[in-house]
């Protein structure tokens, strides 16, 4: 257990696959059946048990005979409510993944690890995956309009120095950013502590939300999550080039 947790490793590590969970899957709440049913199975494969789950194990329903796709995942959340924990709102998956790409930019030692951290955040925010981020958007185009970012095969335009110093401006405002969330992502955490809030409640919550993002997404165009794997294959197809030229 961290000291400074009142959560356990295994409850962190728990969480840590829920959060990713909703991050892969957009409209978690509009799933079938047979998805929550192989995350609950995963989840009974590591250790994790309640009764709750006893609901994806002895019953399937059959659609249109008195089920309802709400069903499947107002059973979803009371495996997660029986485990300990409240369901995460979409703002605070969004904010650990927004934590973890920060992280990883901070981490980076070299202008190839670098250069994959801000392609990987760079895709999140197209992607939806990130929040409350939008002065990162403009600085990496700017990045690109100035030759910083390796792209399109034009190694030789690379202005390593600009992309140093580009780098020191993202970690100030990288350190900006996580001063928003001084709770960090423990603190988050341990908001999910199972409180006794109805399923109903967060079932709602949830679609209520998804939905708020739809109506609110305009400049990065979240709807279009669901491109998600094409979009990040070109950007791993990028990153690869990338660590090919910096090898040579």
């Amino acid at each position: 257990m961290d000291l400074n947790s009142a959560l356990s490793v295994t409850q962190i590590a728990f969480l840590d696959e829920l959060v990713e969970l909703m991050i892969e899957h957009w409209r978690i709440d509009e799933q079938e059946y047979g998805f929550y049913s192989y995350y609950i199975e995963e989840w009974q494969k590591q250790g994790y048990y309640h009764d709750a789950m006893l609901y994806f194990w002895y019953y399937e329903p059959i659609e249109g005979l008195n089920s309802k796709q709400v069903d499947n995942f107002n059973g979803f959340i009371k495996v997660v409510n029986g485990l300990g924990f409240t369901f995460p709102s979409t703002e605070q998956a969004l904010t650990i993944s927004t934590l973890r790409y920060i992280e990883r930019l901070k981490s980076s030692c070299n202008v190839e690890d670098r250069t994959e951290a801000i392609l990987n955040l760079w895709q999140a925010i197209d992607d939806g995956d990130a929040i409350n981020i939008d002065n990162f958007y403009k600085k990496f185009n700017l990045m690109r309009a100035e030759h910083q970012i390796i792209q399109d095969g034009k190694w030789y335009k690379f202005d390593k120095v600009g992309f140093e110093n580009s780098y020191q401006d993202i970690l100030n405002r990288s350190d900006l950013w996580e001063a928003q969330y001084p709770e960090g992502k423990l603190g988050i955490y341990e908001q999910l502590i199972y409180d006794g809030e109805s399923v109903e409640n967060q079932a709602d919550s949830i679609s209520y939300q998804y939905k708020e993002i739809i109506s609110g997404a305009s400049e990065f165009d979240k709807p279009e999550i669901e491109c998600k794997n094409s979009i990040r294959s070109n950007v791993l197809d990028i990153i690869h080039r990338i660590k090919r030229f910096l090898q040579k």
